[in-house]
């Protein structure tokens, strides 16, 4: 989370969604039998078995609020939250659909009324919508139509259900996230790590594969909430009715991977404070896949990644607002990658020829401060 300097307030507690998420459960998912995959045909369709929706005709006496804790709260809830968004690569995507849509009886009812009151949530906030949401709320509009003809949906949904299923989770966090601004908690008690100890400061659960899984993630413990000097983007929220024409990201010069570590130190200077809120939960992974070299693990990017990576690189070593330790760690990294990558890794001569390419363009202009 991003914040100006004046923000003096914090988030101790769990939020409700991971809260919920790794609360101590029971239920293991990889511990339940699949029951038989069942589908019906109505007309030429192929769909699957009919299915109740408690709030597909409203929510009754219910809030909004409390229907979606009520939904976080249940088992089936966090079984299929962990299969969406599982990335060990323990299960295969035939596999993890199956557990999805079939683990229990009650799995597609616990998805659709949870896209449901997360939608009727959507339409009762103030937000502007951008292009993307908006995609979703047409998707959302076609399953809606469907089920309130059939009662269930069409089998070829399937992809569509899981990313909308996925896209409200997604947008359950940014909400908690924002949330934490107007909480009290003295910023006294909030760590601070320092430059030279940790730059990267995506996600707790990014590069620990312990709790990778969705077994293991529900007993994940976090640990306090840390304020650090770079946070990437794909887990970043902050205001943007605070941000300034002179605070905006650098996307002239600057391509994908530092963005938004440029962002970070350049408006640090200018009075804004960035936290890791460890107690909101995120699955990611960099990269096409992860591989290890001798006990080290790393991220595999796609060949032309390459390119941005070093011509962005150097492009930082010569700007002064980067700290010291982040250029020596930046530069040296490329070291080891343009010798090892080209022969360790698939596509060696296509990534070599993005590496130099890049060097190329990076070494234009530069004047090292």
């Amino acid at each position: 989370m991003a914040a100006r300097a004046n923000a003096d307030s914090f988030l101790e507690e769990f939020s409700p969604l991971s809260e919920a998420l790794i609360a101590a459960t029971g239920t293991n998912q990889r511990a339940t039998t699949a029951i038989s995959s069942v589908f019906i045909t109505i007309g030429t369709e192929k769909c699957f078995k009919h299915f109740s929706s408690r709030f597909f005709n409203g929510l009754g006496n219910i809030r909004i609020s409390s229907a979606l804790d009520e939904i976080r709260g249940m088992a089936t809830f966090r079984n299929v939250h962990s299969l969406a968004h599982d990335i060990s690569d323990d299960m295969s995507i035939a596999e993890i659909k199956e557990k999805f849509f079939f683990g229990s009886n009650d799995n597609m009812s616990v998805v659709w009324d949870y896209c449901i009151v997360s939608k009727m949530e959507a339409d009762n906030s103030e937000e502007e919508f951008d292009e993307s949401d908006e995609m979703q709320f047409e998707i959302f509009d076609k399953l809606h139509k469907f089920y309130e003809l059939h009662g269930t949906w069409a089998a070829y949904f399937e992809n569509e259900i899981m990313d909308l299923f996925r896209y409200f989770c997604g947008r359950d966090m940014i909400l908690e996230a924002n949330k934490l601004v107007g909480n009290t908690q003295n910023l006294e008690e909030t760590e601070l790590i320092p430059d030279d100890v940790e730059m990267e400061t995506e996600s707790v659960l990014h590069d620990d594969k312990s709790v990778d899984t969705p077994d293991s993630y529900l007993n994940y413990l976090p640990k306090p909430n840390q304020q650090v000097s770079c946070l990437a983007t794909s887990g970043m929220t902050f205001r943007l009715n605070q941000i300034t024409d002179n605070e905006l990201f650098d996307q002239n010069n600057l391509f994908l991977d530092f963005v938004d570590f440029e962002w970070c130190w350049r408006n640090s200077n200018s009075g804004w404070k960035f936290y890791r809120i460890n107690s909101l939960l995120m699955f990611h992974r960099l990269g096409l896949s992860q591989s290890h070299f001798f006990g080290v693990k790393y991220h595999v990017p796609s060949p032309y990644r390459h390119y941005y990576q070093f011509r962005d690189t150097l492009k930082l070593i010569s700007n002064p607002i980067v700290p010291f330790y982040s250029k020596l760690r930046l530069g040296l990294i490329l070291i080891p990658k343009f010798f090892a990558f080209p022969f360790m890794l698939p596509n060696g001569r296509e990534r070599l020829h993005w590496m130099m390419l890049g060097i190329k363009d990076g070494l234009k202009n530069i004047h090292l401060k």
